[in-house]
């Protein structure tokens, strides 16, 4: 961590743990103390933990004890502060049972009370909370904000786990990836941000956050969230999510000190204008990562820095606004979510759904003869004597190399003058000419690609009966049954191809989708031709009517 990013924090006061506080309480006027009840569990299927119940009155100076305060109600809060002390010899009563957290966690059971010099015995012990759930992890988000209010300042938690959060100014939009999201106009410092509640991360071992994204400029060091907590030195703790930095989108947890500064970075940077689900999540081992509408971009394991060290977070924890001097976030927000634990990646995938951005095919049903579609194109497919293997991630569609290929329905469609395809292959056995893809009509209008020629190049064509635009590379896609990634990009300046996510080959002012006319065959393995069928597998299909930037394949072709 450069010393330019370094936290300049000053405290004034000084802060007293809340588990202190729960053993001041009182015992009764007999010297015998009461028993503490124990903590009821809040009124919702996730959230905070249940209050701990006070312990007994502890032994005050000449045999008195110290009278509690009563309980403090709220997330997680324990029993009650310390008051006055009685007159010599009296035990105080029992403290008082936390009130019940904003979730359903389950109540800690009361302290007995601790014996009055004046000979009192040790109360009993209070009873378990009361229907309290499991404290973690949950299965749904233990935050999430819809941003569906599109007016105020107020920010609802639907969760259930109470925590609203206020916005600084109203900066809203109708136009949200589903229905209205949070519009910021970034600034520096930032006018427009959002600041979030303590006790979300209270017990939390391992996270995942994820959130749509639309950015308007390219701000470097913008914040789509940061958190803080309120140690300050080696007891410093943050953790931030930057959409672009000069290294590209960076998510990092620090724990105090260099050494224990989680960090990864994509490399990439996320396009403007467009709708992006960006996701990060943090594990127990130290393996953190940064996922892209739904797909691993960057990687890492490195030191462990358990969320929870973040607690108590301070005031200054916020979405659209960095700890530091840096600007704003320049673009909207929605549906931001938060985890207590690290989802699997078809469960990331879920939450990216691209309803129409794309066509998104990951081939993960491992069973029959179809396989769907996750967006709203309805680019459903239909295995025609292909088989299931393993694939990149989940399962994938396997062609042996005789007679064995994939019909999809309308890829094309819509496709006016952009158009990426985008798909993880494995090759078995190299045979020139076979097709990775081809797409065409009952005429001579047809575009194809395959893996390599008899020159062993990889080959697009996009034909038509008036003009051809072909891109070569020198190179082929290695038969080494192994992954890689495959790309064209189309748009009216150029048609390109990628392998892994490098550029192989462009040609200018290439034939664009919409000159092909209504196509009505479309096939992945299968040449129109009488070309050998593709040996192989195939995974990950993306199929957009928008010309992706390199960085967005760079993204989908991380392994």
């Amino acid at each position: 961590m450069s010393l330019a990013k370094r936290p300049l924090i000053v405290v004034f006061g000084c802060s007293i743990s809340l588990l202190a506080l729960a053993n001041c309480s009182d015992s009764d006027s007999t010297g015998q103390p009461s028993a503490g009840s124990g903590g009821k569990a809040g009124a919702s299927s996730h959230a905070g933990s249940g209050g701990k119940a006070g312990s007994g009155g502890a032994v005050a100076p000449n045999g008195g004890s110290e009278d509690a305060g009563a309980p403090t109600s709220g997330g997680s809060m324990d029993g009650g502060a310390a008051g006055a002390a009685p007159s010599e010899g009296g035990a105080g009563t029992a403290g008082g049972a936390g009130s019940a957290g904003s979730a359903g966690h389950s109540g800690s059971a009361g302290h007995g009370g601790s014996a009055g010099g004046g000979g009192g015995v040790v109360g009993d012990a209070g009873a378990g909370g009361d229907d309290g759930q499991p404290s973690g992890p949950h299965q749904n988000p233990i935050l999430k904000y819809n941003f569906d209010e599109g007016t105020g300042l107020t920010i609802g938690d639907s969760s259930g786990s109470g925590f609203n959060a206020s916005l600084s100014i109203a900066a809203w939009t109708a136009q949200g990836r589903h229905g209205a999201a949070l519009s910021l106009s970034g600034g520096l410092p930032p006018t427009g941000f959002v600041s979030v509640p303590p006790g979300v991360f209270e017990d939390v071992a391992e996270t995942t956050i994820a959130s749509w994204v639309k950015l308007t400029s390219d701000t470097p060091w913008s914040r789509i969230f940061d958190f803080g907590g309120k140690g300050i030195g080696a007891e410093t703790r943050f953790m931030y999510l930057a959409p672009n930095t000069p290294a590209g989108t960076r998510f990092s947890v620090f724990g105090g000190v260099d050494t224990r500064e989680a960090t990864v970075t994509t490399g990439t940077f996320l396009p403007l204008g467009v709708w992006k689900h960006v996701a990060v999540t943090a594990a127990a081992n130290g393996k953190h990562a940064i996922y892209i509408d739904g797909f691993p971009a960057a990687e890492a394991t490195t030191v462990v820095v358990p969320p929870s060290e973040l607690e108590p977070m301070a005031s200054d924890s916020w979405l659209g606004k960095s700890r530091f001097p840096d600007p704003g976030l320049n673009g909207a927000l929605d549906e931001f979510t938060i985890y207590d634990r690290v989802l699997s990646p078809a469960e990331i995938a879920a939450l990216a759904a691209p309803k129409a951005d794309y066509a998104r095919l990951a081939f993960d049903e491992a069973t029959g003869t179809t396989a769907s579609d996750t967006s709203d194109r309805a680019v459903n497919a239909t295995l025609n004597g292909a088989t299931w293997a393993s694939g990149r991630l989940g399962a994938a569609v396997a062609l042996s190399g005789t007679n064995q290929y994939v019909t999809l329905n309308s890829p094309l469609a819509g496709c006016t003058d952009q158009l990426t395809i985008a798909l993880w292959v494995k090759q078995v056995a190299a045979q020139p000419w076979a097709r990775i893809f081809d797409f065409g009509g009952t005429g001579d209008n047809f575009m194809f690609l395959t893996p390599s020629t008899d020159e062993g190049k990889m080959r697009l064509s996009i034909h038509t009966t008036a003009i051809e635009t072909v891109v070569l590379s020198n190179t082929t896609l290695p038969a080494d049954s192994t992954w890689h990634h495959v790309a064209v990009v189309i748009n009216a300046a150029a048609a390109t191809m990628f392998m892994d996510g490098a550029p192989i080959g462009t040609t200018l002012l290439p034939v664009i989708p919409s000159v092909l006319g209504t196509t009505n065959e479309h096939w992945l393995g299968k040449s129109r031709f009488p070309d050998p069928y593709f040996n192989g597998s195939f995974d990950e299909l993306r199929i957009s009517c928008r010309a992706f930037t390199p960085d967005e394949i760079k993204n989908l072709a991380f392994h």
